[in-house]
């Protein structure tokens, strides 16, 4: 039986979530599809860029919330 492997496979492995198996498979089609290893490499950059990306609320935001959160505390006492 032929393996059709998706996007969603490979960011599975990218991520981590694969079993060993699963894994080994996957990366020994890498190594024999070079669309799927340009693919691969592609998502692998995307990850690393989004993970190089550190963001937060706007202060004024969590402000709010800190205060709805106070509000919601007293009526509810």
């Amino acid at each position: 039986m032929i393996q059709t492997y998706t996007s969603n496979d490979l960011l599975t492995l990218i991520y981590g979530e694969t079993d060993t198996c699963g894994s080994f498979k996957i990366k020994q089609e890498i190594l024999q599809n070079p669309e799927l290893a340009k693919e691969y490499r592609e998502l692998r950059s995307t990850k690393s860029a989004l993970d190089s990306h550190h963001m937060s609320p706007n202060k004024a935001t969590i402000s709010n919330i800190l205060k709805l959160s106070q509000k919601g505390i007293k009526e509810l006492g």
